[in-house]
């Protein structure tokens, strides 16, 4: 689509000029920080870099607001089409580059303390994670075996209980109906029994 067929606005909008928006591009803002000739340096930082989500997800939100709408008076309903398409692709560009950029990459920090919990933790069971500087922490092979035969100890602990309640419940669903004691139903006596607090006929005549 050149820029004749874009519709005509006031102003120096985002339809009017598109080529001198560039955030409105969501691949334009992740290479924004690398030229059109990046060194390898820049390419190493780039790949390291992570983009500015937030920034993406409020232009996602911008696209559908009042001041990306289009007159279509001085263009015809295809051209007014192919403009609304675009701007709806570019929404679902920005949605799609906030929900699976791999954004959620913990910081070294935070993955020390989590293994440092996970060896307390582990501790305790008699595993041991070794700490391979240079290159982060892992677990020998007789430790990883012990691990799995702890997990599969549990499992069939949780696997028996469950089929020893399942088996008590279909055990009782079997037995005859004579089995539950029978419901004894007791008359209450005509009169009620007098005493202390009780008021018979009586005592409700002497009251008149």
């Amino acid at each position: 689509m050149t820029k004749k067929e874009l519709p005509v606005q006031a102003g120096k909008d985002a339809v009017a000029q598109p080529e001198a928006r560039t955030d409105l591009d969501p691949i334009a803002i992740v290479t924004m920080p690398i030229g059109e000739d990046p060194s390898v340096a820049e390419l190493v930082a780039f790949r390291d870099s992570r983009p500015d989500l937030k920034f993406a997800a409020r232009q996602a939100k911008r696209l559908l607001d009042e001041s990306m709408r289009i007159r279509i008076s001085s263009m015809d309903q295809a051209a007014a089409s192919r403009v609304a398409a675009g701007l709806m692709l570019v929404g679902l560009s920005f949605t799609a580059l906030t929900c699976i950029w791999p954004s959620d990459i913990p910081d070294i920090k935070v993955i020390d303390v989590m293994v440092s919990k996970i060896r307390k933790k582990l501790r305790h069971m008699g595993v041991e994670i070794e700490t391979r500087w240079g290159e982060g922490y892992s677990i020998s092979a007789p430790m990883k075996a012990h691990v799995e035969g702890i997990i599969q100890v549990e499992h069939n602990k949780e696997t028996a209980a469950a089929a020893a309640v399942l088996s008590g419940i279909e055990h009782r669903a079997k037995l005859p109906g004579a089995f539950y004691p029978p419901l004894i139903v007791e008359r209450l006596p005509a009169t009620m029994p007098t005493g202390v607090g009780a008021c018979s006929p009586s005592r409700k005549s002497e009251r008149r």
